[in-house]
């Protein structure tokens, strides 16, 4: 995983050579050789520059001791191997610095380029900078369990939650882990901080990040405050905190989004409960054979198979599950000669009808909306040769059906 980090520099980045255009200011902060925690034979060679020989630590005599088997675990080497100095020397990465103490070989570590080993050997590659992620920068009063309170407390007028987490901290954290068009997605969404956070951040940055929350809807206490302002349980809390939310982001962003020609903010979000499929399923129970008149009520059970306490749009929504059509399309109701049909997606490129006795004329206006699948339920129609005349029909302008 990569993240976003801040771009940094620091003021050691004062020097420039030939290259500065490329690689940009450099800074000499580290000598070639050092005093390894690890010694390493083929680290300890001696290099020619101009004429003079160096060797790691400085020393010709210690430099034969190591030579000839005298050395420490941890003794003088060079950071480099002999391959990529040659490389480094090559490209403009190296510069021998003298002092009263003497001559020593330094690397230059560039703004915005670095060497990095490939398949041929080396290369030199562009690269930003930038400032490490530490605990640190979570220390400050806007990340604190108090700030998040009043969040919730400015949403409220009450905290309906405890211990939330603040706006501040999420945005940030998703700042630096996510790209603009990213989902986001908490297993323990809570008072849903996270979908607050990501719906901020896309007003900020212009973004189009969507959220997943999943909360189980676990009971308040009848004491909580959130219980007293009427939340039954955790989910009530996050739903309403998004629609609170949402309502004064796009208050406080609309003109904004006016004056700078920026797209509209998208806060909306669709509320789903898992749940047992819409459709019966066949009870393979063995039964006895006293019991054939069980049987014949499970046989009956089949005959319409949605179940009767679901909606047209729980269908909807199982049957774009199962297509895996994204939960976030459009649903749109159409009437066709005054039964409602339902198209998926702006485009409508997946129809939906399960309204009762659809006929030959009802498909007929239907493909006028140039569907690429066209999902029927078998309950709407009225016999089999009804069904094969829509599947003929469709089958001429080349459109997919389904029964469900």
């Amino acid at each position: 995983m990569q993240f976003n980090l801040q771009s940094h520099t620091d003021e050691g980045f004062k020097n420039s050579d030939e290259y500065v255009e490329l690689r940009g200011l450099y800074k000499l902060n580290q000598t070639l050789d050092y005093d390894s925690l690890q010694y390493s034979p083929s680290l300890d060679y001696p290099i020619e520059i101009d004429g003079e020989i160096f060797y790691p630590g400085s020393s010709y005599e210690k430099y034969l001791e190591r030579q000839n088997g005298k050395y420490s675990r941890a003794d003088w080497a060079w950071r480099w191997s002999k391959e990529l100095f040659n490389f480094g020397y090559k490209n403009g990465f190296i510069v021998v610095k003298r002092t009263n103490n003497g001559a020593r070989i330094y690397t230059k570590t560039y703004q915005k380029a670095q060497i990095e080993k490939n398949k041929d050997g080396f290369e030199i590659v562009e690269i930003e900078r930038t400032k490490p992620l530490s605990s640190l920068e979570f220390i400050e009063n806007e990340y604190s369990n108090d700030n998040a309170k009043k969040q919730l407390v400015s949403l409220f007028g009450t905290s309906p939650f405890d211990y939330s987490k603040p706006i501040s901290l999420l945005k940030l954290l998703a700042s630096f882990a996510t790209s603009k068009d990213d989902i986001i997605l908490d297993f323990f969404s809570g008072s849903a901080t996270t979908a607050h956070a990501v719906m901020q951040l896309n007003a900020e940055d212009g973004g189009n990040r969507k959220f997943i929350m999943v909360q189980l809807p676990e009971v308040c206490d009848e004491k909580s405050e959130a219980y007293k302002a009427g939340y039954k349980n955790i989910c009530e809390i996050g739903k309403e905190r998004i629609r609170r939310a949402g309502k004064k982001i796009l208050e406080e962003n609309t003109q904004i989004s006016l004056e700078n020609d920026k797209k509209s903010l998208d806060t909306g979000f669709r509320v789903f409960k898992l749940d047992t499929s819409n459709l019966e399923t066949w009870d393979s129970t063995p039964i006895e054979h006293e019991q054939l008149n069980l049987l014949y009520e499970r046989m009956n059970n089949m005959i319409h198979r949605v179940k009767s306490d679901r909606s047209d749009l729980d269908m909807i929504f199982e049957i774009m599950l199962k297509l895996g059509v994204p939960l976030t399309y459009s649903v749109n109701e159409i009437q066709i000669n005054n039964k409602i049909a339902y198209g998926i997606g702006d485009d409508y490129l997946l129809l939906i009808c399960l309204a009762d006795d659809v006929q030959p004329e009802d498909v007929e206006q239907m493909i006028e909306y140039a569907p690429a699948k066209i999902i029927i339920s078998r309950d709407s129609f009225k016999d089999d040769t009804v069904m094969a005349n829509a599947h003929y029909i469709l089958r001429d302008h080349e459109i997919e059906l389904k029964l469900v």
